[in-house]
């Protein structure tokens, strides 16, 4: 592909525990979101909650501070990220609560 070459591509799994937590952050790059099992909650700040299931994918711009949790009391949340940013620019950054 063309003008790329200081690009990557991330992708992680994620799995949280029942009652699991990322408190608020940001990513200096888009990334968005795939559930692969489980429910789990997004929150982009100044915005109402967003409730996916599995199959629903959320993208979130770069630079939007969010958190993500699961709700559940007894069932895993596992996702899926995908990143594509400058290489080593797509960690999330913590943001003061």
């Amino acid at each position: 592909m063309p003008d790329t070459a200081n690009q990557e591509v991330a992708v992680y799994e994620a799995v949280y525990e029942p009652g699991g937590i990322n408190p608020r952050h940001l990513h200096p790059a888009a990334i968005t979101f795939h559930v692969l099992a489980g429910i789990g909650i997004w929150q982009e700040e100044g915005k109402p909650p967003v409730t996916l299931k599995a199959g629903d994918s959320l993208f979130v711009p770069a630079g939007t501070i969010h958190a993500h949790w699961n709700p559940s009391s007894s069932e895993r949340l596992r996702f899926l990220e995908f990143i594509v940013a400058e290489k080593d620019k797509g960690r999330s950054i913590p943001q003061p609560k």
